[in-house]
């Protein structure tokens, strides 16, 4: 039997084995009693979180058998385990944005003791890896990756409650085919603001959009979406278009980014 760590509320079944995802300490208790335990720990192993709450740096700081296990608890240990879940990231190319290069840095945290493991050497090397993702066509986080700020909204311009469009050029920043990330960013002040569209314009036409399918808020700071166009044109103006809505309490305010994209 296993079960997430839950199931020590109600006292271990023999040989019961305990997923410990609410901190650390289901996997503490159930080490201490002899039973085997799985740690997949939130935050640091809740791939279905934002970059901003759970960055890469943070899964590879994550240490399985700290120091609240003794070496005779540790061999309790099975290993760690990363948690996708999918109710906001419903594409394989979001799911794999959040799960890579996370994935990557779980598997050294496994594997390598925390005594040998350095966050500065993990992140040059992880240069090889994005070429191997680029090659298989895998959508991937960059964690050197810049951008710029397409614009912003403040929180009074969804006072109202009801939806709002805003549009910026983004013509300087498609200089080529294929897709390219936006992000739409809630500080966190006021109000859950809800993300209803996306949209990318090629001289007041849309050609490609994307859904969101949950309000921004503390848990979801920021939405990712990918828009695509099949062949630049030269001469057109391009502009992202975001339509969104505050709740009845109001919004709050936040900004629109255009990730540069990655080479391949």
């Amino acid at each position: 039997m296993i079960g997430w760590d839950e199931i020590l509320e109600g006292g271990l079944a023999p040989r019961a084995t305990v997923m410990s995802w609410r901190g650390t300490r289901g996997g503490v208790a159930a080490a201490k009693l002899g039973h085997d335990v799985v740690m997949a720990p939130n935050p640091y192993t809740y791939f279905d979180y934002t970059y901003h709450t759970t960055p890469t740096e943070k899964v590879y700081s994550y240490d399985p058998a700290a120091k609240e296990f003794t070496a005779a608890m540790a061999r309790h240990i099975l290993g760690v385990q990363a948690c996708m879940w999918t109710h906001i990231a419903v594409t394989d190319t979001a799911i794999d944005y959040q799960i890579y290069p996370r994935l990557l840095a779980l598997a050294e945290v496994a594997w390598t003791p925390q005594r040998l493991r350095n966050w500065s050497d993990f992140r040059t090397r992880l240069t090889a890896h994005y070429g191997c993702l680029q090659r298989l066509d895998i959508t991937y986080y960059d964690v050197n990756a810049t951008g710029t700020k397409l614009g912003e909204w403040k929180a009074s311009d969804l006072a109202s409650g009801a939806p709002r469009q805003f549009e910026w050029d983004a013509t300087p920043f498609l200089a080529s085919s294929g897709k390219v990330e936006v992000q739409v960013r809630h500080d966190k002040v006021g109000s859950p603001t809800h993300l209803l569209f996306v949209a990318l314009l090629e001289d007041g036409k849309e050609i490609s959009h994307a859904f969101y399918p949950a309000p921004l808020g503390k848990s979801n700071d920021v939405a990712v979406v990918w828009l695509g166009r099949d062949q630049r044109q030269a001469s057109a103006r391009y502009a992202v278009r975001v339509t969104l809505q505050g709740s009845k309490e109001g919004g709050a305010a936040g900004s629109v980014w255009i990730m540069k994209p990655r080479g391949r």
